[in-house]
């Protein structure tokens, strides 16, 4: 086998690792977390009351994760989610959608009294809770302050926290992927520019009438032609692949994130409502005994007051998600083209010495290449498009409650009908 044939299968052999590496996702990193690094200590979680802060591992908090099997988010979320992952349809075999079915949604869609007295027990202990200040200095604030979030509404909202993480994952997932493919792409383009002598099967210089064009042989020029078409080739299938199956996948995501959370608000609200009707008709019925009038109007106050939060929250873990994938949209497209650049630049440096090919190359190479990166540019202003789905807009927000109104009514109601009596009795209470 020549050494030109060797060269180029130790070029493929390294795209093909490079990319099974990226699209392994953090395989690879947790076997070696779990092997090494966890029994050292380096991927331990909130440190223990009382134990000092370390310095050491903290630096590395962004490089940590890729070791872990789960983040702390998840970990305050862990669980049994088969019902919720019954409930999920996922399409796509390289990139992926997912939608929830009808089912997903354990709350019930009627409000009842047994349920007031649970969202009083859960509004009792978040409002008892003292806020944690010690986090993980191993980890990434927001992934901190979704473990938080995860830790309070665990109980009532874990499948939305669960459901939003997963379209996290997904559509992060899908783009990494698109930029594989896109760095596999420049891999291809330039395994054809450097291996193929195309020079020699592809007269462009006659064909143009460019013979001799700015000082280049005729050899430099028809490879040069080679690989601008070549480039053109390859941005029009990655551009394809963008336009027929990544685009829409990352907007159905995006789209069923958003239908969930505005059906999900729809019920958390229609559960609010009732809520704040109950506390108002409190001194309605029939009930005479203050204790139990008492109890029960301190009862709709919490379950009011408890409803506010848990939208609140999930609008901030919300905010949270959204955050995620836009910081890792650049994140990944920093990383991913240099990761693939790395490796080819290492291969080119290990191959240039053999000769296999001469200055011909560098021009037309040059020229393909600078293609390819403006195909990155135009994927880079695309890649995210997807975000303008998850309209605010569209669900009922926490500042649409009208909570502060609601729980004034709710007093006035009570102040109001105090006076009532009072009066009614001629002051005699």
């Amino acid at each position: 086998m020549s050494s030109q044939m060797m060269s180029l299968f130790a070029f493929a052999a390294l795209v093909a690792l490079g990319a099974g590496l990226l699209l392994a996702r953090q395989m690879p990193f947790q076997f070696i977390g779990r092997l090494i690094l966890k029994p050292l200590g380096l991927l331990r979680r909130t440190p223990a009351i009382g134990e000092g802060a370390t310095v050491g591992p903290n630096a590395w908090a962004a490089v940590a994760l890729a070791f872990r099997d789960q983040t702390d988010m998840e970990a305050a979320l862990d669980g049994d989610f088969q019902h919720e992952r019954d409930h999920i349809n996922r399409h796509g075999r390289l990139f992926k959608w997912i939608a929830h079915r009808v089912g997903y949604i354990r709350v019930p869609e009627e409000f009842t009294d047994e349920m007031a007295e649970a969202y009083a027990r859960r509004g009792d202990d978040f409002f008892t809770r003292s806020v944690p200040i010690r986090s993980n200095a191993n980890t990434l604030y927001e992934d901190v302050e979704g473990a938080v979030i995860a830790n309070y509404f665990h109980e009532s909202d874990r499948g939305s926290l669960f459901l939003l993480n997963e379209y996290r994952k997904i559509i992060n997932g899908n783009l990494r992927k698109l930029l594989a493919l896109f760095s596999i792409a420049v891999g291809a383009y330039l395994g054809l520019a450097l291996f193929s002598g195309a020079g020699g099967w592809f007269d462009v210089s006659t064909w143009l009438g460019v013979s001799g064009l700015f000082g280049l042989t005729d050899a430099a020029i028809n490879l040069a032609g080679f690989c601008i078409l070549t480039g053109l080739a390859l941005l029009f299938v990655c551009m394809l692949w963008y336009g027929v199956e990544y685009d829409p996948f990352q907007r159905n995501n995006t789209r069923e994130m958003s239908n969930f959370i505005t059906r999900y608000m729809a019920r958390l609200n229609n559960h609010y409502r009732t809520a704040v009707a109950g506390a108002r008709s409190v001194t309605v019925g029939s009930e005479r005994d203050p204790k139990e009038l008492a109890e029960d109007a301190r009862k709709w106050h919490l379950a009011i007051l408890w409803m506010g939060m848990r939208v609140f929250f999930i609008e901030s873990y919300v905010r949270n998600v959204r955050f995620q994938l836009s910081r890792n949209t650049s994140l990944y497209f920093a990383f991913v083209p240099f990761f693939f650049a790395l490796l080819y630049l290492i291969a080119l440096a290990y191959i240039a010495p053999m000769g296999v090919f001469g200055p011909d190359v560098w021009p037309g190479f040059l020229a393909g290449l600078f293609i390819l990166l403006i195909g990155l540019t135009l994927l880079g202003r695309g890649g995210m498009n997807c975000l303008r789905e998850l309209d605010p807009e569209e669900w009922i927000s926490f500042h649409q409650l009208g909570l502060a109104e609601a729980v004034g009514g709710v007093v006035g109601k009570y102040a109001e009908d105090v006076g009532y009596w009072k009066n009614r009795v001629g002051g005699g209470i």
